[in-house]
């Protein structure tokens, strides 16, 4: 996977059909229940390409073979939660001499990227892996194992029967749901976040409330009022750290509502010809538009999370906070504001207050106001946050079990 900001790349790992690294090598028996059927799985999708069985069968061992040679590199889910251990900043040049047998101009050329200086990487080692396994492995099995990769991701696109064995696999086997959702419901969330944006100029116009950014915007400030009150009256913080706290909490952008600006989605090409071409053309389009961000500022107004979608973040590197709209929709009061008791009960703390937290735990915190990584605080708070924090999950734990 590959983000861009300014004119760094980031590169972070990829390339597994299975949730995680553990799920190549764990041992009990739900995994390997698991790795057996998704064996099959690939079996089945090869045989629904036209393969003949004995040949689909060969495909799926060197996919799951070549796959679990990839999990060897992955870091374990856990270790992904420090972000300075998966901020490895290096010339593009050094990435390419890193990676001998990866031709990096050949993709940046082909998706735009123009002369490229940096690059982030959040495994080095699996980029050097990789290296390794591009000669090991026969372009006969790469091929196959691309082949794939594109079959899988669209499989929720194509006919029946191809969704019904990804269907099986990917939401009965991994998530243990007995029945897929009617077609046309799957349409709706696919267009839905192919189309997000769009819908949701429709939305804030025809379902939100009026005066919905206003009061979302007084809330969030209420609840930041709160949080520097918390903030000063920490018994552990030095003073030294308090200050900058604040600073950074004062800083807090809060995007709520919806975007002020829209994006122009009218390059997007959608027609009545082919639903998994149109799937392909809204791909395009968001590449496209990713691509296009290269060697421009950051664009600190952009929105990642849809007005009609019930959910919030808190981006460290901007150090924003994003609440949608439909957070301010309460059953019993569609298109209507409800009072500021039922307001402030479900999307104060629980939202606001949870959104902002994420800014000074144990991975945000390690940003500073501007959203870089700088660990602004001073070496014993840090280590006295470290204890509660260790503190308060291992008596999490305890009250578990």
């Amino acid at each position: 996977m590959i983000i861009l900001a300014a004119r760094m790349q980031f590169y972070f790992t990829g390339g597994l059909s299975l949730p995680d690294r553990n799920y190549y090598f764990d041992t009990d028996s739900r995994a390997i229940d698991i790795r057996q059927k998704y064996v099959k799985h690939v079996q089945n999708m090869f045989m629904l390409m036209g393969n003949e069985e004995a040949e689909s069968r060969k495909i799926a061992s060197s996919i799951i073979n070549l796959e679990t040679e990839i999990a060897k590199a992955c870091r374990k889910k856990e270790d992904t939660r420090d972000p300075d251990k998966n901020y490895n900043k290096m010339s593009f040049d050094a990435l390419q001499k890193s990676t001998p047998n990866v031709n990096w101009q050949i993709f940046t050329q082909s998706v735009n990227l123009t002369n490229p200086d940096t690059v982030i990487v959040g495994q080095p080692e699996f980029l050097s892996a990789l290296n390794k396994n591009l000669k090991a492995t026969s372009i006969y099995d790469w091929k196959n194992y691309l082949k794939w990769h594109l079959v899988r991701s669209l499989a929720p696109y194509l006919d029946d029967k191809t969704y019904e064995e990804y269907f099986n696999f990917y939401l009965g086997t991994l998530r243990g749901l007995q029945e897929p959702k009617p077609r046309w419901k799957r349409v709706v969330a696919s267009t839905n976040a192919s189309l997000g944006e769009l819908i949701g100029q429709v939305y804030v116009d025809e379902y939100l409330p009026k005066g919905t950014k206003e009061k979302l915007t007084e809330i969030g400030n209420a609840i930041k009022e709160v949080y520097a009150d918390r903030i000063k009256n920490l018994d552990w913080m030095s003073d030294a750290t308090k200050q900058k706290a604040l600073a950074k909490l004062n800083t807090v952008v809060m995007k709520v509502g919806y975007p002020d600006k829209w994006k122009d989605m009218s390059a997007l090409q959608i027609d009545r010809t082919s639903y998994v071409r149109n799937v392909i053309n809204a791909n395009i389009w968001e590449t496209n538009d990713d691509m296009s961000k290269f060697g421009k500022p950051v664009d600190k107004t952009e929105w990642h999370m849809y007005p009609q979608t019930y959910n919030a973040y808190y981006n460290p590197s901007n150090n924003e906070i994003v609440v949608p709209g439909c957070n301010i929709i309460v059953p019993g009061y569609e298109r209507v504001m409800a009072d500021d008791a039922i307001l402030y009960s479900i999307i104060g703390g629980s939202t606001f207050g949870h959104e902002i937290t994420h800014g000074f735990d144990d991975q945000g915190s390690k940003y500073d106001e501007n959203g870089n990584l700088n660990d602004w605080w001073t070496a014993e708070d840090r280590q006295k946050f470290e204890l509660k924090l260790n503190l308060s999950l291992s008596s999490l734990i305890h009250m578990l079990l």
